[in-house]
């Protein structure tokens, strides 16, 4: 019965599908899981409003100057998902799965006797771990499709090489090929760079039948220049457009005089990329779940997955019998192309009892196997060094982390390809591959997963931000920009949450001035040209909607978590607790009037958030308080106070018990106002002054008692307000 089994199982891993099986099943372990608890980041929140409020043909505009087919992709996804983010997951996962099978295609045509290795390099693409924007599937989606057209691009490249002898078929390929380069140039720059690679290839078939580096170089040049002729047009017309769009073309500032940057710091900081994202990443694989962020459930999880992904893998090989499968000749070998040549097909002798053997297998003969690697380790080093150049020359450096990472996807390829012969040349022994290969591949998925854990919690933390947000501001006046701190959600901005901002309170807009927009204060207004004053615009073009405001326009928001988001007053929070310097500065130009307090149409949380019920928590009555606080509805302010406290839940904050001492206070409950008052105090000392101001206040909104006037005797005097 195990003989059956082990049996079937082998004729399984060396089907034609079973690449396709395994690289689904890393792929879906990798990127699947999560899938439902995921949603928009970044650029994905621009991107799904202007479909929202330009219909999905509003994609199509979408860096049209240069990436004409980017909207394209991005059109065909708003077509097919609309604006649903677990729709816009799949498609992003759609596109990964199959730039790995692209890949592995691509990788047969070169090398099409190495199936081990083109597994392991196609499971290395699949999971390299330096690139962590899969999630952001929006975005992502119109920079991964491209790489499936390149990747398949260059194996009808070698295609037309081996058919070259058939002069109609060899252009038809190249033109297939062309075409498909073309696409990919023209959906994103990133990959300008590796179009750079194609000599090296072509160098590397012809160099099989004749070593001679004299003999091989011009004939490779010659195969170039149908992709040679197009590339230079794309850089011209790149060139020709750079300062009329994003990511303009700066290195050739560096030869000005005035430059900061050296052509010796350029170079270093080139070599230094490549080290990033061709070694560097690898090792983000292996940095474990921080026990201060993930709890014991989700470490065990994650250990679960890389555990299943490694032996799964190692299985695979297992039965795949990859020391047999790598080697195993033809029976028919290959007819030697024009412009290239198969590789030797390895001499079989005659073995024991009579057996024909490979003589590859032979550890005496494995020196046999170095042209192989040698090969994959000059495409390898070629694609790294070229991979970048788009990013060199428009001031852009990948890094390891968000935002920057994205720069590493056209590095992938070059360090899946580089490790790949690292592990064939280094190490001697498949067994000592296969099962290195393997933990790397788990630990890698185990990587992704962390990943999503915080891409959920991202998620979650948007839509915890807006409820709260929509909660204590139910309207707000059109040309509003609000200026807030720079919020923990690190793989959004204050331009991606700009879009969902103007979607919660104008969801009927559908163009001209754009009512609403988003500034974090530090980060737009902290340096000494652009601080804020009184004469400050603020106006700017949100990629096809202009935005027109001043300062006496603003409202200034402040959220820290777990306490509870602020609307910031000056005359109320003047005092507030270690308030930072960035939000003090513009607290003066808080304009609390641009909020309608009663709405005809209240702000309501998109569909794209799926309309999760909001949590009846603390935070949510402290909201409602503070705007019940800024209508002087003392009444309800106490009423909500009552539900509040009750709750199984408590102040995030100090200061979250103002409005209520002053709820309290007003409707006079003033043994409930003074315990409230000394109680925050003893929470936080800094707490003073901020208490002193809001008795100042109750003290000239109230009548007098003796009550009162016994309690804020107590309260000066213990407080020392005086001294402010």
């Amino acid at each position: 019965m195990c003989k059956k089994i082990t049996e079937t199982l082998q004729r399984l891993a060396q089907s034609p599908y079973s690449l396709f099986v395994v690289l689904l099943f890393v792929c879906l372990l990798a990127y699947g899981l999560n899938i439902p608890w995921l949603g928009f980041y970044w650029d994905d929140w621009p991107w799904i409003w202007f479909s929202h409020v330009l219909g999905p043909e509003g994609m199509l505009q979408i860096d049209v100057e240069h990436r004409p087919i980017s909207g394209v992709i991005l059109w065909v996804g708003a077509l097919l998902f609309g604006e649903n983010p677990i729709g816009w997951q799949i498609y992003n996962f759609v596109l990964r799965l199959l730039g790995a099978l692209a890949l592995g295609w691509a990788l047969k045509k070169i090398w099409p006797q190495h199936r081990g290795q083109i597994t392991w390099s196609a499971l290395l693409f699949l999971v390299y771990p330096g690139f962590g924007q899969q999630f952001v599937a929006v975005n992502t989606s119109r920079h991964l499709f491209p790489l499936i057209t390149f990747f398949l691009s260059i194996g009808l490249m070698v295609n037309a090489v081996n058919a070259a002898r058939n002069k109609g078929r060899y252009w038809l390929l190249i033109s297939q090929a062309l075409l498909l380069s073309l696409i990919s140039m023209f959906t994103t720059e990133y990959y300008y760079g590796l179009e750079l690679i194609r000599p090296v290839i072509l160098w590397l078939l012809i160099r099989r039948e004749e070593k001679r580096f004299s003999q091989t170089l011009l004939p490779a040049i010659k195969a170039w220049l149908p992709y040679l002729i197009p590339l230079i047009g794309i850089f011209l017309w790149r060139y020709a457009i750079s300062k009329s769009v994003n990511y303009q073309i700066v290195l050739y500032n560096v030869s000005s005089p005035s430059s900061e940057r050296s052509i010796l710091q350029l170079l270093w900081g080139g070599v230094q990329d490549i080290l990033t994202g061709g070694i560097s990443a690898w090792f983000e694989a292996f940095r474990l779940p921080d026990p201060a962020l993930f709890g014991l459930r989700t470490q065990i999880n994650y250990l679960g997955i890389v555990l299943v992904s490694a032996v799964g893998v190692l299985l695979y090989f297992v039965f795949l019998g990859f020391p047999q499968m790598r080697n195993k000749s033809p029976r028919k070998p290959p007819q030697p192309p024009n412009l290239g040549g198969s590789e030797k097909i390895p001499p079989r002798i005659e073995g024991a009892g009579g057996r024909m053997r490979n003589c590859y297998f032979l550890r005496k003969d494995a020196k046999q196997d170095k042209p192989w690697g040698q090969e994959a380790l000059i495409l390898g080093v070629s694609a790294l060094v070229v991979s970048p150049i788009p990013f060199w020359v428009t001031g852009l450096n990948p890094r390891l982390s968000f935002p920057d990472d994205r720069l590493n996807l056209p590095m992938i390829f070059g360090a899946c390809l580089l490790l790949t012969a690292f592990l064939d040349l280094i190490i001697k022994r498949d067994s000592h591959k296969v099962l290195l290969l393997s933990i790397l591949i788990g630990f890698s998925v185990g990587s992704h997963n962390r990943n999503a854990i915080n891409y959920r919690r991202d998620w979650k933390y948007q839509i915890a931000f807006f409820q709260q947000l929509i909660t204590r501001i139910p309207g707000l006046e059109e040309n509003t920009a609000i200026l807030i701190n720079e919020l923990p959600n690190n793989r959004s901005t204050d331009n991606s949450l700009t879009a969902p901002l103007n979607w919660a309170y104008a969801p009927d807009f559908s163009g001209g001035n754009m009512p609403l927009h988003m500034f974090y204060s530090e980060l737009r207004f902290g340096r000494e040209e652009t601080t804020l004053n009184a004469d400050t615009p603020l106006n700017l073009v949100y990629r096809f909607f202009p935005f027109r405001s001043a300062v006496g326009q603003t409202l200034v928001i402040y959220h820290r978590p777990p306490a509870c988001l602020r609307v910031m007053d000056n005359q109320r929070d003047h005092y507030f607790p270690q308030l930072p310097p960035y939000i003090k500065d513009i607290l003066l130009f808080s304009n609390p009037s641009r909020i309608i307090t009663e709405p005809e149409k209240p702000a309501v949380l998109p569909d794209v958030f799926a309309r999760e019920p909001q949590p009846l928590n603390w935070c949510y009555y402290f909201e409602k308080a503070d705007l019940a606080r800024q209508q002087e509805d003392w009444e309800q302010v106490a009423e909500l106070g009552d539900i509040a406290f009750a709750l199984d839940d408590s102040p995030n904050h100090a200061s979250e018990r103002v409005p209520f001492i002053e709820g309290y206070a007003h409707v006079g409950q003033w043994d409930r106002a003074e315990e409230l008052t000394f109680e925050s105090l003893k929470i936080d000392r800094f707490m003073g002054p901020m208490l002193c101001e809001t008795w100042e206040r109750i003290e000239a909104g109230t009548s007098p008692s003796s009550e009162r006037d016994t309690i804020l005797e107590k309260i000066n005097t213990q407080l020392n307000c005086s001294l402010y």
